[in-house]
């Protein structure tokens, strides 16, 4: 009727051996690969509509149901992360029992018979009594062996030494730094979150909106843009964007900042980086494009300039077989990969024998079309008529700001230093023992020099042959 308790036993230590298979860890880790490879190559988090064209609808939903647009906060990855943090624990403990015992006990056993068919061993013969030559080796040997061990057994000397045995828990470090940076992951993953907000300049804001669930996050203090400046290339192109910012709490400043690209804001936990930035609409932006402008067409290889008037939808004969100039458009405020031009001329420049080129001509950036490099590029010189001011108004900036806490980044650091730290202990330290036998033999000693090592034998075989060579001369 109730299950047997040798039964329950078994399901539990089958559980165990389960959890404590390299098998596990192989599967898991490949697997965790072959999903982070596939997070590389599909964008993640980007809006519904740029996966609609991609993928088209069908795809995109079944991308949606898997959870892969968003793969690295899916339940499904945070679960593979809690089956490896699982399987390190359990092989961890399973193994440290046996290495604990070994590395802290206080009277360590040392065998000869280990030592005594080891195929790097070397002799060599002594007059010197026993007593006389452990008296004189012990001394050399303990400077490179600080722990030593004399013992008889069966007629024969023994001295034993042995050094950095703590370094079989080297390969502990690296299972630990691997935990702390798995579980400083799931961390910043259920703990932290990721935003993006934009401040006009003067204006502050208190909450952001996440970029992950879309919800409301209260920042527990209030973030004021004090100022933003911008600086431009001839092209029009920044050349570096700068927001000062405030930070305040029940309206007094208590941090003070300025940031740029890379250069965040850090308070509490919490990151400010200067990611973009944009112009605040004008109050009147109802501009009409200009009646007429002056342009000047640069014919770079004979270093000639000419001059030309038109008009929105006129088209000119350009000199010296050039082709035709059309302006076909003109924006009040054009926006270029998320940089405001201000008001710009569309133009289509045509050419025998060769596809029509669309230019852009921002007014307030006279050397932009000269970026194209195309031997030929138009600069406004003049505009008349319409609501385009001569000279450009002072703009309004916003600073837009990405916004991050990730409260597990501390832990994934120390994992990362621990990392470095067993990485060095288990690649070059290993626990080394030599044994020095001394046998009487016809009235000499027969001095047997062995040494073993639990990584890395070939130093321990150099080690043991430089010890055979300088104890006869002691």
């Amino acid at each position: 009727m109730f299950p047997d308790r040798r039964c329950l036993l078994h399901n539990k230590y089958s559980l165990w051996n389960s959890f404590a298979s390299v098998k596990l860890t192989i599967v898991l880790l490949f697997t965790l690969a072959a999903t982070s490879i596939l997070g590389t190559v599909i964008p993640q988090q980007k809006d519904p509509e740029a996966y609609l064209r991609q993928y088209g609808e069908g795809v995109y939903r079944l991308l949606d149901f898997l959870n892969i647009l968003d793969m690295y906060h899916s339940w499904w990855f945070q679960l593979l992360l809690l089956l490896l943090v699982a399987n390190l624990v359990v092989c961890s403990l399973q193994r440290l029992s046996s290495t604990w015992k070994l590395v802290f006990t206080r009277e360590p056993s040392f065998r000869p018979d280990r030592f005594r068919n080891l195929k790097n061993k070397q002799e060599f013969k002594d007059k010197r009594s026993a007593d006389e030559l452990l008296r004189v080796f012990q001394p050399h040997v303990q400077s490179s062996f600080p722990r030593t061990h004399l013992q008889d057994q069966d007629g024969s000397r023994y001295l034993f030494g042995e050094k950095h045995r703590w370094s079989r828990l080297g390969v502990y470090v690296v299972h630990l730094s691997v935990l702390l940076m798995l579980i400083g992951g799931l961390i910043g993953s259920l703990l932290g979150f990721k935003g993006f907000t934009t401040i006009p300049e003067g204006e502050s804001v208190t909450r952001i909106r996440s970029q992950n669930t879309d919800e409301v996050i209260d920042l527990g203090f209030e973030l004021k843009c004090e100022d933003f400046e911008v600086s431009f290339y001839d092209s029009g192109q920044p050349k570096e964007f700068r927001s000062d910012l405030v930070v305040l709490k029940q309206g007094k400043p208590v941090y003070e900042k300025s940031i740029r690209v890379n250069q965040p804001l850090r308070y509490q936990g919490i990151s400010i980086y200067q990611s973009t930035y944009g112009r605040v609409p004008p109050e009147h932006s109802g501009q009409s494009a200009p009646e007429e402008i002056d342009l000047l067409l640069h014919h770079q290889a004979s270093g000639k300039e000419y001059s030309l008037t038109t008009r929105i939808g006129e088209k000119n004969e350009l000199p010296a077989g050039l082709g035709t100039l059309t302006l076909v458009d003109y924006k009040a405020n054009f926006h270029l990969k998320g940089m405001e031009l201000g008001p710009s001329l569309l133009a289509r420049h045509s050419r025998p024998e060769k596809e029509p080129v669309y230019l852009l001509l921002p007014l307030n950036y006279p050397n932009f079309d000269k970026m194209r490099q195309a031997g030929v590029y138009f600069t406004v010189k003049k505009t008349r008529g319409g609501h385009v001011p001569e000279a450009p108004v002072e703009p309004v900036y916003y600073t837009g700001l990405q916004i991050k806490k990730d409260p597990g980044v501390w832990v994934v650091y120390s994992g990362f230093i621990l990392l470095i730290i067993g990485c060095f202990i288990t690649f070059f330290l290993s626990h080394q023992r030599v044994c020095v036998a001394v046998i009487q033999d016809e009235g000499k000693s027969r001095v047997v020099v062995s040494g073993l090592a639990d990584r890395n034998k070939l130093a321990m075989d150099r080690k043991v042959e430089q010890l055979s060579r300088a104890l006869p001369n002691l």
